[in-house]
């Protein structure tokens, strides 16, 4: 751009320069051509033909400086001042002229991008109408492809459906067919278990009618039996009973009469013996009577235990008094306290509880002919859930009990030895009377030295309910 001043400030300025030296430099048809280049350098830049004119310029300045050489010194300074000053004018022209050119260059950088954004939208719209075109053709296509998959699919599901409908229609014939022939097996069934149940009710009733004819003849067996028991036993009662109650009554009309008998004379002894005997006697027949009676009401259930308020050692006190006149002269007959000495308070029936250890006592001093017979309690402790219990026992050094007739013995008439007064009755008393007052009796048969006998009774902390 400096050649291109350079050259428009020489050309402008040394024409007028050259006229004026034109006596020293003949150059007139050079710078007659100089001035059309400049002319036609202006014609291109009239025309925004920039680059023909640098290019064209360029030529001019080589000519101006072949020109130049021609020139005298002096005439060079002069020329070279209105020059500078020519350049300034031209340069202050060319800024103007590069603003200008910026301007237009930015005009038609700024058409250029309007018209890229233009044809960026146009083609934007031209890509929207393309893909509105696309997806419509697309929307076509699957409309087509849909009904024609309708279309198939319908044809389709008609087949699927009459398929669908024979199958079911299959199926049902097969589950109603399936379902006739399982009735008719279940009636079938049902029919064989009704038969089979009717056989087997009407066996069971066959069996039941057999067991219970089986029951009421083992029944009339055992009915038959306990009556030829009970005409046994009533024989051997009446046995026992004509032979227990004859011999004191015979001792008592037999002494009673001696007694009686004026023509008799008797000294003192003998009529005391002759008393006592008969005292004796009566005592052993009301013993007899007063056992029947209870056995009696006790068995028939007429008999109902009369709880009160008493004491072990009252109870001993008094079955041992009872008793204690009937021991034999070489027995001793006692009665022990506890270690403790503790005497325990007691609900019961007393009297049956004093009946039992009297039979005790009274069975002892029958079977025992020397030695001891010693009566005495204590203390069962039970564990938390049962109540404590009293244990009464009545020790003998007689003859003892075989272990194998431990509870023979408390059977009803059941007697050791036959020869012995009694009925047989006492022991079996014993028994009944414990089972009425929930206790237990029952022989030692670990004791050797004779017979002990035990009577267990709940010590109750008040009277039980009535019976």
């Amino acid at each position: 751009m400096k050649r291109f001043l350079v050259i428009i400030c020489f050309i402008s300025f040394c024409l007028p320069i050259s006229i004026l030296a034109k006596d020293e430099i003949r150059t007139d048809s050079t710078f007659e051509i100089l001035k059309q280049r400049i002319q036609y350098s202006d014609l291109l830049i009239s025309h925004k033909r920039y680059d023909e004119a640098i290019g064209y310029l360029n030529k001019t300045e080589e000519m101006v400086l072949n020109a130049f050489k021609t020139v005298n010194q002096e005439q060079m300074k002069s020329i070279l001042l209105q020059v500078e000053l020519e350049k300034k004018k031209q340069h202050m022209n060319l800024l103007r002229w590069r603003n200008d050119s910026l301007s237009i260059h930015n005009k038609i950088m700024e058409e250029q991008s309007r018209k890229g954004q233009l044809q960026k939208i146009a083609a934007e719209k031209e890509l929207l109408v393309q893909k509105v075109k696309l997806e419509y053709l697309q929307a076509r296509q699957k409309k087509d492809i849909a009904a024609a998959m309708n279309e198939n699919t319908s044809s389709y599901l008609k087949h699927k459906e009459q398929t669908d409908s024979m199958r079911i229609l299959i199926v049902r014939i097969f589950i109603i067919t399936a379902l006739l022939v399982l009735l008719m097996i279940g009636i079938t069934l049902y029919m064989r278990k009704r038969q089979a149940r009717l056989l087997r009710q009407e066996k069971e009733k066959a069996q039941a009618a057999r067991e219970e004819v089986l029951q009421m003849r083992e029944k009339a067996l055992e009915a038959r039996k306990e009556a030829d028991e009970a005409s046994a036993m009533k024989m051997v009662f009446i046995q026992n009973m004509s032979h227990e109650i004859r011999t004191p009554l015979n001792a008592i009309v037999g002494f009673s009469e001696i007694l009686a008998n004026s023509n008799t004379t008797l000294d003192e002894d003998s009529r005391k013996q002759f008393s006592e005997l008969i005292s004796s006697s009566s005592d052993l027949m009301t013993t007899l009577i007063n056992d029947i009676l209870d056995l009696s009401n006790l068995t028939s259930g007429q008999y109902k235990m009369k709880y009160s308020l008493t004491t072990a050692q009252k109870i001993c006190n008094t079955a041992y008094t009872t008793v204690k006149h009937r021991t034999p002269n070489n027995v001793t007959m006692s009665f022990d306290l506890p270690e403790d000495k503790k005497d325990i308070v007691l609900w019961t029936d007393n009297s049956r509880v004093e009946q039992v250890l009297i039979n005790y006592l009274t069975n002892a001093c029958k079977y025992t002919v020397e030695g001891s017979i010693l009566l005495t309690y204590s203390i069962v402790h039970k564990s938390q859930q049962q109540s404590d219990s009293v244990l009464f026992s009545v020790t003998d050094t007689g003859t003892g009990i075989p272990p194998e007739k431990g509870e023979s013995v408390f059977k009803r008439f059941e007697k050791l030895d036959d020869f012995k007064q009694g009925n047989g009755l006492g022991l079996n008393i014993c028994r009944t009377i414990a089972e009425r007052l929930n206790a237990s009796c029952w022989l030692d048969t670990t004791y050797h030295s004779g017979a002990r006998f035990f009577f267990e009774l709940p010590i109750l902390s008040e009277a039980p309910e009535k019976e």
